[in-house]
């Protein structure tokens, strides 16, 4: 539960307490996928894309604590965060954008398949 929401919301959870909607009057909301998602799906086994998908998000997410962002959502090939949630960020876009910059650096040395680099690595897009 630590993984995917809030500590606030998680404690709750855990505790079985009544849990109130969470208003915040600022955010930022960003989402990044894999550039030719169907193409890498084809190339890879099932076993090879969900260790690529693992290794994947486990960098993003390593990323999102770095920068102090929350994790939204992980949908197939979208990864969906969003900074000023956790904690007042007074810039938060900026630390969206260091994210993002960070996050496209540290996949561009994942290997697709590390048994195989000739596949090569992933292309992130963000907005």
């Amino acid at each position: 539960l630590d993984q995917f929401f809030t500590p606030d919301f998680a404690d709750k959870l855990k505790s079985g307490t009544s849990i109130q909607p969470v208003t915040k009057d600022i955010v930022t909301i960003c989402y990044m996928s894999i550039k030719s998602y169907s193409a890498i799906e084809q190339a890879l086994s099932a076993q090879q894309m969900s260790s690529f998908l693992d290794r994947l998000y486990k960098i993003l997410d390593d990323q999102c604590k770095q920068q102090g962002l929350f994790r939204v959502a992980t949908v197939g090939s979208t990864f969906m965060f969003a900074s000023n949630m956790l904690e007042e960020q007074p810039y938060h876009l900026i630390r969206a954008c260091k994210f993002a910059m960070a996050a496209t650096e540290a996949v561009a040395s994942l290997l697709l398949d590390p048994s195989d680099s000739s596949l090569g690595s992933p292309c992130l897009r963000t907005g």
